[in-house]
């Protein structure tokens, strides 16, 4: 079940290049702590922080602190690169961040899910050099989930001649025939030579830097066939070639009118989640091995799309996404110029915002998987016209910066209504303040007021008064993206016959009702669930967890997670998930989970409609009443326990459900589409460890799934305990469970099982054997041997 036959398949070919060393070896210190370390990058220090219990607004980010951070690397110039062009590229420092080389400053970047670059030309000077990067992260909460901090993602140094090749674009121009458009910006130099490979070959060439390649059988780009070209670009000085560059791109076409998306010509639903930015138990760094684990397992469970929530998506996943077959809709910001929390990018939006659309665009532009801008998530602004007037300005200058993608944004209809009644966001950053009597209402309080209302919050833009508030904004978006509105798609048909609707923030537990609407109106061209995958902050608005404890403890700490994955922190399923594929993959067998069969007292949230797990292992819970659903397109369902019958049961919205005395043995699910069994575990309980791959590189991550099992097998989901990871011949990057609620800590190597199962993730620099020695009370201890070539 957790082996993942296609990442197997692919990480291969997308394998994170052996390091060029200059991503090691930096120091790194804190203000807090100004005892220097040697770390590597990507690199989150955030995750050095130690939580705080008493941290206001600590349940954005998951109780972590904020501080002021600095990294240093020390480099060796040669005499050859003072002649050359150097620059560094990042591609994300969280946040604040300014750039020094040997004293002098060399650049800067605000918001932190950007890349940016700096030049060293002029700055250095031959033999050691000293490259300083400074982060300000001090004040939080800036984020309504875990932001991370410090280098999170990777930095490139790159060492051009002096006649280099600034960027490269490319896009298709059309698909019948196949023209691809590949414009150039150079400097120095009096030749360009763009050439077309596939799979090596070259199949088209051209000079200038504005040429179209006509391309003969081409193989076209989409989430069923992401075929990749691969585009070079040589740059050339009186016949010598002076620098190249190549990047894979897609031939792919997107057209969109109300009669839907069209993904070159041929109709296309997404089949969304909405993802955040970070990596579970790496905390926010981000490795294109990471991206590929996390979207290869989407893509096992049927999704097609992701949303990036609420900030531009990494350059790993972009490539990741190409490679795989998968739509992104990247998303700039969760606020405008209003504050959704006390320090958050609203006191710098309006300085910077122009420049942030330019840099996404600059690095999605020429990736064929991103098929959609987003311009925020939840934004109230557009209760005035101000806030209207800036989303199309926005949409604008997004069209010219690139014409071929459609703007959407994530809209809450009702959150906008319950502004313009006389609610407020708080204080406007221009300076304005706003009647302090008037109650502040945000996404945040959006989901408190939902939590304890319900599907009224949905209901409510059914009410003409919401139609017409939200118009103006949704009008200006080439698709309009309904947050939690889907009981207007229908009549959306009649009231705006000229409005595309995406389904842009959904509850998962009503993505039956939705697809339904999906499939039967053209205009709705996709759903995109809230939310995918698990992640860290936003503590446990959607966790479901037996406890003694009172439901008012949920959001307190040590809460970790927000909970409402369909696929948890480190890649396992949930039946959220199997609900989707079951949806989505209408002919599959069915899929069989089972909520936690437990005595104490169940605390939930509005955000998931079950927690169940495929597991029929709960010792110590014989004779508690338990929950099973099975999830299939079939009509009926069959329920056998050790081969007795239990009840055979319709099936309403791919979903049936039993009720059950726990007893341990075989549970077995039979429809006419097949069956699904679970098995209790059997015997002593002990270590099981089993890497997701047998074909590792030097430099790869090594997914090492560590869980507690019977002899037969089966995971022990009853018998949680604290496990301790010690490695050698290799760096343990992390390591950890599911748990939302915990004050265990990813990097110290321990971590309690959750339900039976953690996740290590390690990487070898060197060729050779790793070893992994896995202890814990009352268990034997487990060794995992790995080869690493």
């Amino acid at each position: 079940m957790r082996k993942m036959m296609l990442m197997m398949a692919l990480l291969p070919m997308l394998a994170q290049a052996q390091l060029n060393g200059f991503d090691r070896n930096w120091s790194f210190w804190s203000d807090r702590n100004p005892q220097r370390q040697t770390v590597s990058i990507p690199h989150d220090a955030m995750q050095t922080e130690e939580r705080q219990d008493t941290l206001s607004d600590g349940r954005h980010n998951g109780f972590f602190p904020g501080g002021m951070y600095h990294y240093e690397k020390q480099i060796d110039v040669p005499a050859e690169w003072l002649t050359k062009h150097v620059t560094i590229q990042f591609d994300g420092v969280y946040q604040k961040s300014t750039v020094s080389i040997n004293g002098k400053k060399a650049g800067s970047q605000v918001y932190g899910y950007l890349p940016f670059t700096v030049c060293a030309d002029g700055l250095l000077k031959e033999g050691q050099n000293v490259i300083r990067v400074d982060v300000d992260n001090s004040q939080v909460a800036n984020s309504r989930w875990y932001s991370g901090a410090g280098i999170y993602r990777p930095v490139t140094l790159r060492v051009q001649e002096a006649d280099y090749i600034k960027e490269v674009k490319i896009t298709t121009r059309s698909i019948s025939p196949a023209i691809v458009n590949v414009s150039t910006a150079h400097h120095g130099g009096n030749q360009v030579k763009v050439s077309l490979l596939w799979k090596g070959e070259t199949v088209a060439t051209g000079q200038g830097t504005n040429v179209n390649l006509n391309v003969k059988n081409a193989r076209l780009w989409s989430a069923d066939e992401p075929n990749l070209y691969q585009v070079k670009v040589e740059l050339l000085k009186d016949g010598e070639v002076r620098d190249t560059e190549v990047k894979n791109f897609g031939i792919r076409q997107l057209t969109w009118s109300t009669d839907g998306l069209l993904v070159n010509g041929k109709q296309t639903l997404l089949r969304g989640g909405c993802l955040h930015h970070d990596n579970g138990i790496l905390g926010a760094c981000e490795y294109d091995d990471a991206a590929v684990h996390r979207l290869s397992i989407l893509k096992q469970y049927g999704f097609n799309a992701i949303r990036s929530a609420h900030n531009p998506c990494s350059e790993a996943v972009l490539k990741a996404c190409d490679s795989l077959g998968i739509y992104i809709m990247d998303e700039l910001w969760d606020m405008w110029y209003l504050k959704k929390t006390p320090y958050d990018y609203a006191s710098e939006w309006e300085q910077h915002h122009e420049a942030d659309m330019e840099a996404m665009v600059r690095k999605d532009y020429s990736h064929p998987s991103v098929i959609m801008y987003s311009i925020g998530n939840e934004n109230g602004e557009p209760f005035e016209e101000r806030g209207n007037e800036a989303a199309r300005q926005m949409v604008s200058r997004l069209h010219q910066l690139d014409p071929s993608r459609p703007v959407t944004a994530g809209i809450n209809l009702t959150l906008i209504y319950m502004k313009a009644l006389g609610m407020s966001f708080g204080q406007s950053t221009n300076g304005s303040s706003l009647p302090t009597e008037q109650k502040e209402i945000s996404s945040e309080t959006y989901n408190q007021m939902a939590e304890m209302m319900g599907q009224r919050m949905v209901l409510a833009t059914l009410k003409p008064e919401v139609d017409s508030i939200s118009t103006p904004v949704l009008d200006a978006l080439d698709i309009a993206g309904y947050n939690y509105a889907s009981p207007r798609y229908e009549q959306e048909a009649k009231l705006h016959p000229s409005r595309i609707i995406v389904g842009s923030e959904t509850y998962t537990y009503k993505l039956a009702e939705n697809w339904a609407l999906v499939e039967k109106l053209p205009y709705v061209v996709g759903d995109f669930m809230w939310t995918a995958w698990d992640y860290i902050g936003e503590v446990s608005v959607g966790a479901w967890y037996n406890t003694d404890e009172g439901p008012s403890m949920r959001q307190k700490y040590p809460s970790l997670l927000a909970g409402c994955g369909a696929i948890d922190l480190i890649g396992n399923p949930t039946g959220e998930v199997y609900r989707a594929k079951a949806i989505w993959q209408k002919d599959n067998k069915p899929y069989m989970a089972v909520c936690p069969v437990s005595s104490k007292a169940l605390i939930k949230s509005m955000w998931r409609g079950t927690n169940s797990i495929p597991s029929w292992s709960w010792q110590g819970e014989e004779g508690t009443m338990a929950t099973v659903e099975v999830f299939t397109s079939a009509p009926n369902v069959k329920l056998y326990l050790n081969d007795k019958l239990i009840a055979e049961k319709p099936v309403e919205d791919y979903l049936a459900t039993f009720e059950l005395p726990y007893e341990p043995g075989e549970l077995k699910a039979v429809t006419d589409k097949g069956e699904c069994i679970l098995t209790s575990a059997k015997g002593k309980t002990g270590i099981k460890a089993e890497a997701e791959r047998t074909d590792y590189q030097a430099g790869d991550l090594i997914y090492l799934n560590i869980d507690l099992c019977g002899t037969n097998g089966a995971i022990a989901s009853n018998a949680d305990r604290q496990l301790t990871v010690q490695v050698k011949g290799a760096e343990l990057l992390g390591y950890g469970s599911a748990n939302p609620r915990t004050e265990e800590r990813f990097h110290t190597g321990r971590y309690s099982t959750y339900y039976g199962q953690s996740q290590a993730i390690l990487r070898a620099d060197q060729p050779g054997k790793v070893v992994v020695t896995i202890s814990g009370k009352g268990l034997k201890t487990a060794k995992k041997e790995i080869v690493v070539k």
